[in-house]
């Protein structure tokens, strides 16, 4: 099926608004990372998974509390739904992942369909 102009704006407005945040946090795997709550709490470490639900696992973990105090962790779980901001490292190839991301869904061609613009 074909879609119209508005449909496809709105398609491809839905992929970048969901997909490309979740694609480069998933590129930035092994590659540290900060992550700022809701709280307030700052944490920086190394991203060791993260899923579709921007829940992270960070390890060798730096944590900074509103206040300014620093402690460390081993590792830390943190719940997507509490973060407001993720620095990415700066070294990320983001124009390819952004360029794929908008890239139009592909037409359908086969028996009986026929290219129509």
């Amino acid at each position: 099926a074909r879609r119209t102009r508005a449909e496809f704006l709105y398609f491809i407005a839905d992929r970048m608004a969901t997909s490309i945040p979740i694609r480069l946090v998933h590129e930035s795997k092994g590659e540290v990372v900060s992550v700022e709550l809701d709280n307030g709490e700052t944490y920086k470490g190394r991203l060791s998974s993260a899923d579709a639900n921007m829940n992270l696992e960070l390890t060798a973990v730096t944590v900074t509390d509103k206040k300014g105090r620093a402690r460390e962790l081993p590792s830390i779980f943190l719940r997507g739904s509490t973060i407001t901001f993720v620095s990415l490292p700066p070294t990320l190839p983001m124009a390819a992942i952004i360029t794929d991301a908008s890239a139009p869904a592909p037409v359908e061609k086969g028996p009986g369909k026929r290219d129509r613009d």
